[in-house]
């Protein structure tokens, strides 16, 4: 038998073994030969799945890497990370898809199950946005801005005139710290006030600043970070912040 039939015929069982088993049973290398069948039609790729893990040290490292890198693992042309790229962001779109339709954020163990199933497995820091309605349902989840392993730039008045934009109620804003620490920074406390302070005048009730890794996520909210500040511009600006339209959390 020829090396293209071997190849033929392992990729027909591989295939046949998905559409019967689904990728439960798939080991990380698999799941990437797999998925690398269809921008690599001509070449073995398992080995380049084995390079890949080698390279990143898990499946979700290399999903998440950036194609700059992907294209430097042997056998990687820009088509085959382009491609191992977009189902990342077909993952990521189906999660926005799927919570936006069925989410109320009423509850507050919910909110932050939700950002931290979108963030627990980035590798970089970013800055995300929950804008709600009066209802408390989610109106749109807005990964923000990106940066590298230590810090994200976020930008005020981009954030401000996107919450207005979409006319809402109240948000929730969230990022990761990769480095493992679940705890905020004087930076981040300084990122919230501003925030809180930008969108004061702006009948938007800032409920909460999420703070994510791999394993947990901190709530300023129920660590009182956002009373204290809320507290603190209230002595500097002598107007009181309005009564939640939302009514705030459930729990």
């Amino acid at each position: 038998m020829t090396k293209d039939n071997l190849h033929s015929s392992h990729r027909k069982r591989l295939k046949n073994r998905f559409l019967q088993e689904g990728l439960e049973s798939f080991e990380d290398h698999q799941v990437l030969e797999l998925a690398l069948f269809f921008a690599i039609p001509r070449k073995d790729t398992n080995p380049i799945a084995h390079r890949l893990l080698r390279r990143f040290g898990s499946l979700a490292s290399v999903l998440n890497a950036p194609i700059s890198e992907l294209v430097k693992v042997e056998g990687m042309g820009e088509h085959a990370a382009i491609f191992l790229k977009m189902q990342h962001g077909l993952l990521l779109k189906y999660q926005a898809s799927f919570y936006q339709q069925k989410l109320n954020l009423s509850s507050h163990k919910e909110c932050m199950k939700l950002v931290h199933e979108r963030m627990k497995y980035l590798n970089h820091e970013e800055f995300h946005v929950l804008c709600l309605d009066s209802s408390m349902r989610l109106i749109n989840y807005l990964p923000m801005f990106k940066g590298t392993v230590n810090s994200a730039t976020v930008n005020l008045r981009e954030v401000t005139s996107k919450v207005l934009e979409l006319d809402s109620s109240a948000i929730v804003m969230a990022h990761n710290h990769p480095s493992g620490v679940a705890y905020p920074s004087p930076e981040d406390l300084s990122l919230t006030e501003s925030l809180l302070t930008a969108l004061k005048y702006q009948d938007v009730e800032v409920l909460d600043h999420l703070i994510c890794t791999s394993t947990n996520c901190y709530s300023m909210l129920k660590d009182n970070k956002i009373f204290e500040l809320k507290q603190k511009i209230n002595s500097r600006i002598p107007k009181l912040f309005l009564a939640q339209k939302t009514g705030g959390f459930t729990d």
